[in-house]
């Protein structure tokens, strides 16, 4: 049973800490898909909470600043990318490094020590459960509540995973799927897990809204990392089976470009075939899988990805880069086909969640947290992951079809609007603060 509206308010003084990749903005919107996460949730939760946000000192930036909104934001230093990534591929141990408590340690020390003389109620980290015991050292009495952005946890050893669940008073998560995939792995610990979903800011994708109507299909896009685990290679193999018999048809990749952490791809592949096979191909083994990280591993990446399509087709073919998030909705708006091909078992889908709410079509991989999106046939089309085969056919059908396509377009819309805000986000985690212990008996 839930705590009743009145408990909800309350104004608990929460310290979101960010992970080390990404920097947080004092103004503006964020660029790392966790910052906004993070961001969003702070100005969803309003007065219910008393913000503070720690993360990552990047140049240029203060080391304390206060956000427009109002909070503080503390700034520490990470440390090195490339070091780190160094240090996953010189570890023999299978376990990749960002699920270690040596990953990033000197930050999280560092953001664990700027916490302490602010005395926070809660600590909500983001992703990074290792970090755990740096912040319940730190910081005892105080609940620790660890957000989870993928399905890391559900690949480990499951008593290893309950080792590093177990600082925290509350696990929240992404999606519903994420959430029982978890807890069927962490039985004993099913109880302090929640999923809080996500969310999109209806205002920015309200924009133009009545432009949408229902027109020919010409111009396919991808948004997010153009990173293997997200297919585009499957796309791109769809498009090129598609492409000579739609002379009009387009492809745009909105993102930017590189690879995991071999270490955190291997452990993705576990049990996801279309993963393994991505792995095999996109990585290689022995000292090449060791180059592929460091040798220019954008530029290379991108010329193989664009090899997968006929000459005379490429220059229907564009990757744009990473744009700042507030231009999204008009690239959502000038777009016809969302395609979100993740070879990897998403946690979430942002992008699919947003392009819904621009009222624009999806065709996604039919598996992880895209199922919490995607209803088959009613708001969007499910693929099997990893075939382009299959990709090519479901988009043909839209192709062939503007009036169903436009009409799955809009019941997403529907569907994104009532229950994909920031809002609806923002209070599933109300609730699960409210049931939090002022102090933290642990």
């Amino acid at each position: 049973m839930m705590a009743p509206e009145a408990d909800l308010v309350a104004p608990r003084h929460v310290a979101f800490v960010s992970q080390p990749r990404d920097g947080l903005q004092a103004s503006g919107r964020q660029s790392g898909s966790v910052a906004i996460v993070l961001a969003e949730l702070v100005k969803a939760l309003g007065e219910r909470v008393r913000a503070t946000a720690v993360g990552p000192i990047k140049p240029g930036q203060a080391s304390i600043e206060h956000a427009d909104r109002g909070y503080p934001i503390h700034r520490v230093e990470a440390g090195s990318r490339n070091l780190e990534k160094l240090l996953e591929l010189l570890d023999p141990r299978p376990l990749p490094r960002l699920m270690s408590p040596a990953y990033y340690r000197g930050y999280f020390e560092r953001a664990a020590a700027a916490l302490v003389p602010l005395r926070p109620d809660i600590v909500h980290l983001m992703t990074s459960a290792a970090a755990g015991p740096v912040f319940r050292r730190a910081l005892p009495g105080v609940p620790l509540v660890l957000h989870l952005h993928d399905d890391m946890l559900t690949r480990i050893d499951p008593a290893l995973a309950a080792r590093q669940v177990e600082p925290f008073a509350a696990v929240v998560t992404c999606s519903r799927w994420l959430s029982e995939t978890l807890k069927a792995r962490l039985p004993s610990h099913a109880d302090r897990i929640w999923p809080i979903g996500n969310g999109i800011d209806p205002e920015l994708f309200s924009q133009n809204q009545e432009e949408r109507r229902p027109r020919p299909i010409r111009k396919l896009i991808m948004v997010g990392r153009v990173s293997p685990e997200k297919g585009p290679h499957v796309l791109l193999e769809a498009f090129a089976r598609l492409a000579p018999a739609y002379p009009d048809l387009t492809l745009e990749l909105v993102g930017p470009v590189g690879l995991l952490p071999l270490g955190h791809a291997r452990l993705m592949a576990e049990n996801t075939p279309s993963m393994a096979e991505t792995v095999r191909r996109f990585y290689g083994r022995g000292a090449a899988a060791m180059v592929s990280q460091f040798w220019r591993p954008g530029p290379t990446l991108v010329q193989r990805l664009l090899a997968l399509v006929p000459p005379q087709l490429r220059q229907r073919v564009s990757l744009t880069g990473p744009q700042p998030h507030d231009r999204l909705a008009a690239i959502y708006q000038d777009a016809d086909l969302l395609i979100q091909p993740s070879v990897c078992r998403e946690g979430y889908g942002l992008p699919v969640a947003e392009a819904m709410a621009s009222g624009l079509p999806v065709v996604a991989s039919g598996h992880g947290g895209l199922l919490d999106l995607v209803d088959d046939g009613t708001t969007g089309l499910l693929v099997p992951p990893g075939d382009p085969e299959a990709l090519a056919r479901a988009i043909a059908r839209l192709l062939d079809d503007p009036a169903r396509t436009h009409s799955l377009g809009q019941a997403g819309r529907v569907q994104a609007m009532a229950s994909l805000t920031w809002q609806c986000a923002a209070a599933r985690l109300a609730e699960v603060y409210a049931r939090l212990p002022a102090q933290d008996a642990a």
